[in-house]
């Protein structure tokens, strides 16, 4: 996927974009598949929405970006970490250290909470986060609620995203 070959206007041209509800239609198709009026874009494997146009594949939240503002995002976050969801409120510039501040809680979380952990081997709660590519000890609780307030603390001395850990 590409970012730079398409013009803003060459863009505009192709497709218009609905900020509202975040998708794109086709005003002058490139193929013979799809008719102006339908909605452009197809499922990624990774749960985006991609876009062919003049032989190259995009991101349709990047394109989204580039057609509201006229230039090419940094890195795309997803505020409410739904990968479909394209309006542009809920898209957001920002650099790649950023967007790791802003990740759902993984499905290997066994807490429940994002940074939360059980020490089997001395029977509490852990608490860590990850900051400028070191993790940081944020001590270890007998209750998680205590567990829970140190990494909630944390997210905000390190400025994490609110949503940060939701799931």
């Amino acid at each position: 996927m590409r970012d730079n070959i398409i013009t803003q206007n060459r863009l505009k041209e192709l497709l218009n974009y609905d900020n509202e509800l975040g998708v794109f239609t086709w005003i002058k198709p490139t193929s013979n598949r799809v008719k102006a009026g339908q909605l452009a874009g197809t499922p990624h494997s990774m749960g985006y929405t991609t876009i062919k146009l003049d032989r190259y594949l995009y991101l349709a939240h990047r394109l989204a970006w580039f057609y509201v503002h006229g230039s090419w995002p940094n890195e795309i976050d997803h505020i409410d970490h739904n990968k479909t969801n394209n309006k542009i409120s809920n898209l957001r510039d920002t650099s790649h250290s950023d967007n790791m501040k802003n990740q759902k809680i993984r499905n290997t979380n066994t807490s429940g909470i994002n940074g939360v952990y059980w020490d089997a081997s001395r029977g509490k709660w852990a608490s860590s986060i990850h900051v400028k590519n070191r993790n940081i000890h944020l001590g270890r609780f007998v209750d998680i609620e205590d567990a829970k307030k140190a990494r909630s603390d944390a997210d905000k001395k390190y400025l994490y995203h609110q949503n940060h850990g939701d799931k």
